[in-house]
């Protein structure tokens, strides 16, 4: 009796786990995308220095929360984001206009990547 009260208190836990980590990574990866859907409007409308202040805030978002995100992915694909950000930053600081929109939307795809990883799904089952 007491090994199925302890083996449901563990599968509760790995599920309320589980959960907490989806709606973490959703919850995040929105904020980024929309301090970059900021600075892909600055860019645009050709506010650079406003476009600087966007990127840099999505770099800190996603540097204040990259240490957690990384206990729920796979350290690979929180590599690619911090590469693809750090190249955005540098084709706003250089002025780089077509660089920036495909490096933001690079960007924007590796976020919105992460953000379905923990997903379920058959493959992720099996």
């Amino acid at each position: 009796m007491k090994i199925t009260i302890l083996a449901t208190a563990l599968l509760l836990s790995v599920i309320v786990g589980c959960i907490f980590s989806i709606i973490y990574t959703e919850n995040i990866t929105t904020d980024i995308l929309d301090t970059l859907d900021m600075c892909v409007d600055t860019v645009v409308s050709g506010d650079w220095d406003l476009a600087l202040d966007h990127i840099s805030l999505t770099n800190s978002l996603w540097n204040k929360h990259k240490r957690v995100l990384s206990t729920f992915l796979m350290h690979e694909e929180i590599d690619n984001v911090s590469q693809a950000l750090c190249r955005t930053m540098a084709t706003v600081t250089e002025r780089e206009y077509s660089e920036f929109m495909i490096e933001s939307a690079c960007l924007a795809e590796l976020i919105e990547h992460i953000s379905t990883l923990d997903y379920s799904n058959i493959s992720n089952v099996f």
